[in-house]
């Protein structure tokens, strides 16, 4: 009767053990985020020795040794466009790192490939918005809306860098009067964008356009 007692209890610890184990590997699944990290500004350089992927399979940053570049504003060309492997490059942003893996994150604010010459300056998250024009140019490529109307162009000023012109609203006026070529004067105001747009850098919400004798309002936009 002992023996089946002592067998009962013996077989008792070890599934507490068992359990035990199958609990702590639970936990520690679920523990991989390596808190307590404190952001810092950083500046440094390095060749770039990996790429870094999305859940896509497209490169989304680049890796220095155990530092990780990403980068938050949309780049026209591609991230891939900024560098390849072995390329020497300089960088600037804030950094975390894990405390896990000692990887160190830095969202870029400021990228120099002194390989290829290319570059790359963050843009804000919040547009800066300013007055803009009256601006004489021409019009070189046109916008559609959803419905296949006009609502805006891509503005070639006769001086100062090309920019995108919206309207905001799909116009049946826009679609007689602007064609690619015409000579147009352009006020609104600029909103420097998050967003990637080719080949402006500079979006203008059109206010007024003045198309040969022909004057458009904008008074809504929706």
């Amino acid at each position: 009767m002992r023996n089946g007692i002592r067998r009962i209890f013996c077989a008792a610890a070890l599934l507490g053990i068992i359990a035990g184990g199958a609990s702590y590997a639970l936990a520690d699944g679920h523990g991989g985020h390596g808190g307590g990290t404190t952001v810092i500004t950083v500046t440094s350089a390095g060749n770039i020795s990996a790429y870094n992927y999305d859940d896509d399979g497209n490169i989304n940053g680049f890796a220095i040794g155990n530092v990780v570049l990403s980068f938050e504003s949309d780049i026209c060309a591609g991230i891939s466009s900024l560098g390849v492997l072995t390329n020497f490059v300089t960088y600037s942003g804030t950094a975390t790192t894990n405390s896990l893996t000692g990887v160190q994150s830095v969202s870029v604010t400021n990228f120099t490939n002194s390989s290829t010459g290319a570059t790359y300056t963050s843009t804000p998250s919040t547009p800066i918005i300013s007055p803009y024009g009256p601006t004489v140019g021409s019009v070189t490529d046109l916008n559609y809306g959803s419905a296949g109307n006009i609502n805006g162009f891509i503005f070639t000023p006769t001086s100062g860098p090309v920019v995108l012109v919206v309207t905001g609203q799909d116009s049946n006026t826009l679609d007689t009067v602007v064609k690619v070529g015409a000579s147009v004067t352009v006020t609104g105001t600029t909103s420097t964008s998050k967003e990637c747009v080719v080949p402006a850098s500079t979006v203008v919400k059109a206010s007024t356009l003045l198309i040969g004798s022909t004057t458009i309002v904008i008074s809504n936009r929706h």
